[in-house]
């Protein structure tokens, strides 16, 4: 199965427009999205687009730079927004 990071880290992937296969931090999971059935991987191929559609308010509102502790703070409060619309969509596939 696929931890919950990489999970959030294939969404906002797909989000910037990279190719999540070839992403050398994804490996890992990668391999195990490979493992899966064709169904599952078709499956969980639509969960990431529906969680970029979910997710997409939420990346826009990362804060442009992380110069502060304001900063960084928006970004984690933003970030746990987004682990617990994740989770739920991809219950099936985490490890």
């Amino acid at each position: 199965m696929i931890d919950r990071v990489s999970i959030y880290n294939i969404v906002l992937a797909t989000h910037c427009g990279l190719d999540w296969e070839e992403q050398d931090n994804l490996q890992e999971a990668y391999d195990a999205f490979r493992k899966l059935s064709a169904a599952k991987q078709s499956r969980f191929d639509a969960l990431v687009t529906e969680a970029v559609a979910a997710c997409e308010e939420l990346f826009r509102s990362f804060p442009a730079t992380h110069r502060t502790q304001l900063d960084l703070d928006i970004r984690t409060e933003i970030e746990g927004e987004i682990y617990r619309k994740l989770e739920p969509m991809f219950r099936q596939f985490l490890s």
